[in-house]
C-alpha cells in the first residue's frame, strides 16, 4: 500500500477549523479514560438539552428497536 503524499492545498485557510478540530480530538485522546468518560457524559447532557427534536427521534427509534426496555 502506497504512503499518501502530502498536498499543500490541505493547508488552505478554509480547512483550518478542520485541522483545529482534529488537533483537539487528538489532544483529548491523551486524557485518562475516566476524564474522557466525564467529558462525553457532559457533552451528551448538553446535546440532549439543546437538540430536543433529535432526542425525541432517538427515543422513538430506541422504542422501536428495543421495545422490551420501554
Amino acid at each position: 500500500m502506497a504512503v499518501p503524499v502530502f498536498q499543500v492545498r490541505l493547508l488552505h485557510p478554509r480547512l483550518w477549523p478542520t485541522w483545529v478540530g482534529i488537533g483537539l480530538v487528538w489532544l483529548l485522546s491523551w486524557l485518562p479514560i475516566p476524564v474522557q468518560m466525564m467529558l462525553g457524559a457532559g457533552l451528551g447532557r448538553v446535546a440532549g438539552r439543546l437538540l430536543r427534536r433529535r432526542r425525541a427521534v432517538v427515543r422513538a427509534n430506541l422504542a422501536i428497536a428495543y421495545p422490551q426496555l420501554g
